[in-house]
């Protein structure tokens, strides 16, 4: 099987009006460059993810986190048993800065507790992307 493209595996959440791509722009140029390289390494097999530190984990999905100075991704990898690791899907599901924090709707996240972050803002996305 041939490895996709760069880019048809790599996605980010949307759902109108919210866009992890408008998040981004929040992001400094260098924090979000050094996340997006991140993240090519893993699509292009350069890094190896099941090495890593999981997050979160939404229906066998496991999600990172990727920081560079208070200012975060949240991205979870889908991959198929069998293939190799560097043919996977990436979806970015969020992109914040922590001193700043995040409102959605009701649900707020104060740029500290994790925890927040993960029940308000990220496991309803997720509840909605890989449905």
């Amino acid at each position: 099987m041939a490895k996709p493209e760069l880019g048809t595996n790599l996605v980010t959440y949307e759902s109108p009006p919210v866009s992890v791509g408008d998040e981004a722009t929040l992001l400094s140029r260098n924090s979000l460059v050094a996340i997006l390289e991140h993240i090519e390494e893993v699509l292009t097999g350069n890094k190896r993810f099941d090495g890593f530190r999981i997050w979160k984990s939404y229906g066998g999905i496991p999600l990172y986190l990727a920081e560079v100075a208070g200012e975060l991704m949240v991205y979870g990898v889908e991959h198929l048993a069998g293939q190799p690791l560097s043919e996977c899907k990436i979806s970015v599901m969020f992109a914040g800065v922590r001193r700043l924090g995040h409102t959605e709707g009701s649900k707020q996240w104060n740029g500290s507790n994790d925890e927040m972050l993960w029940t308000g803002i990220i496991l309803p996305r997720c509840v909605q992307h890989f449905t």
